[in-house]
């Protein structure tokens, strides 16, 4: 599953629900061949995507942006 939806409460008044969308970041794999060594595959991912898909908390009206900044300030995503 690429995306995935989850609802936290609110880092401000933690009283709120959030509604918060998780876009997986892609994977990519680079093969190289050669004659001598054989093939060697190397993978990479690119980082996750939080979207806060909720406008504004309900109870303390923090914008969907500070919430955002919040969560990753915490840790939390």
């Amino acid at each position: 599953m690429f995306k995935d939806i989850e609802y936290v409460k609110c880092p401000f008044c933690s009283q709120g629900n959030i509604e918060l969308t998780h876009f997986l970041g892609a994977t990519k794999v680079k093969i190289k061949k050669t004659a001598t060594f054989g093939s060697q595959q190397q993978k990479s991912r690119s980082s996750d995507t939080w979207i806060v898909t909720t406008p504004n908390c309900p109870v303390c009206k923090k914008t969907s942006e500070e919430i955002l900044k919040k969560l990753k300030e915490d840790g939390s995503i």
